[in-house]
């Protein structure tokens, strides 16, 4: 059964990183790529198992990497 695949750049946008982070990911291991050629390609299902490992659970420590956080008051 053939699977759908996405590019580098629709994945990117999906996860809503930069193409540098979604590479860094596949170079350490954490995301699943296929290589065409040159380029890189990503199954669903293999984003949909990144997904689920990058899940937060209430808890756990979120590191001083999070860009998202609001500066201490």
């Amino acid at each position: 059964m053939l699977e759908e695949m996405f590019s580098t750049d629709e994945v990117a946008k999906h996860l809503k990183v930069s193409k540098r982070t979604l590479l860094r990911e596949v170079k350490e291991g954490k995301l699943e790529a296929i290589r065409v050629g040159k380029s890189l390609r990503f199954t669903l299902r293999a984003i949909e198992e990144y997904k689920e490992k990058q899940k937060f659970n209430p808890g756990d420590d979120i590191g001083e990497e999070d860009q998202d956080m609001e500066p201490a008051a």
